[in-house]
Parts: C-alpha cells; sequence; structure tokens
C-alpha cells in the first residue's frame, strides 16, 4: 500500500496542465527553442510527446511540429547554404537540419592514422607531419560532401616539398566499421 500510495503521489506531481501543454505546442514557441537545439536532441524533443511528434494533423502539411521547426530553420538559411544542399527523395527535414549544423561548422579531423601526423597545437582542423619519413593520413570521417563546390588547402614548408603525396577520396562504404591495421 505504501509504494502505491508513493507511485500515486509522483504521478500527481508529474501531471501537466493542458493549457500549459498547449502554450508550449506551440509551432513559434517550438520553432525558437529548436534553433537552441541540435538535429538530434530535436528528434528528441519530436519523441516526447505526440502533440510535437505525430505528424497526424494536417496544419502542417502533414509533417510534425518538429519537422516544421527544422523546416522553418532550414529555410532561414542562405541561398548559397540551401544550394549546397538540395533536399533528396525521403529525406526528412530534421536530417537535413543536421546537415546543415555540419555545413556551418568546422571540418576537424577525427582520426590520425600513422607515426608520423599528429593535431598542430592541438586543433583537429589542423594536423603536420613530424618527421621526414613515414606515412600517416588524417581522416575527416563525419562530414558527408552533398553538393557544391570543396577543396583543402595545404601548406607545405620547403623540407617537405620532396616527400609529400596528398589525396582526397569520397567516403568509402564500411570505413568506420574496418579494422585498421
Amino acid at each position: 500500500m505504501e509504494c502505491y500510495h508513493g507511485a500515486a503521489k509522483r504521478q500527481r506531481v508529474s501531471t501537466v496542465e493542458p493549457s500549459a501543454l498547449t502554450r508550449l505546442a506551440n509551432i513559434d514557441v517550438l520553432g525558437h527553442l529548436a534553433t537552441f537545439l541540435e538535429a538530434g536532441e530535436l528528434c528528441h524533443v519530436r519523441a516526447t510527446c505526440k502533440a510535437l511528434g505525430s505528424s497526424d494533423e494536417s496544419a502542417f502539411d502533414g509533417l510534425s511540429m518538429a519537422e516544421e521547426a527544422a523546416r522553418r530553420i532550414f529555410g532561414s538559411a542562405s541561398d548559397e547554404e540551401k544550394a549546397m544542399m538540395p533536399r533528396q527523395d525521403g529525406e526528412g527535414w530534421i536530417e537535413l537540419y543536421h546537415h546543415l549544423l555540419m555545413l556551418r561548422a568546422r571540418l576537424t579531423f577525427d582520426q590520425l592514422l600513422g607515426r608520423s601526423v599528429e593535431y598542430q597545437a592541438g586543433d583537429k582542423a589542423a594536423v603536420r607531419g613530424t618527421s621526414d619519413f613515414g606515412t600517416s593520413s588524417a581522416i575527416c570521417g563525419n562530414h558527408v560532401m552533398r553538393a557544391g563546390k570543396h577543396w583543402a588547402t595545404f601548406i607545405f614548408g620547403r623540407e617537405d616539398s620532396a616527400y609529400q603525396s596528398v589525396g582526397v577520396i569520397r567516403p568509402l562504404p564500411g570505413w568506420d566499421q574496418r579494422a585498421l591495421e
């Protein structure tokens, strides 16, 4: 009996007034709050309640409130950003918002392979070789090039010019699951 009473008390405390939920479940409020969230966090918001995650309502052309908030954020992106990220068939707005955030983020090298490479001054966006001989690689594995122009800048010192080989490849399927030798 004691446990049941405690559970009932917790249940009463966690109840939210319907009028308060209605005020919070407003697309303008959610849209403003969503600008402070990462795409994964917006997915968590969508999963919290039916009012935010259900796409049954026809108010937003079949989109959930969370998807509509992501669509509005993407709509406010610059024309240049939109041109680099055309929406693909079946792609959700939250996923597209995730790619927009990645586009705006600084490109970093997530993985360093080999003996002769290190981050320059601890900055994951810059790497440098540490010796004249040795094989090394820097891999940026979490960005996908969707459209537009892409470039990289390589700076070599005079002593490095005879020994450098540079290559850029697109992501390979299953690369992140491969064991490194």
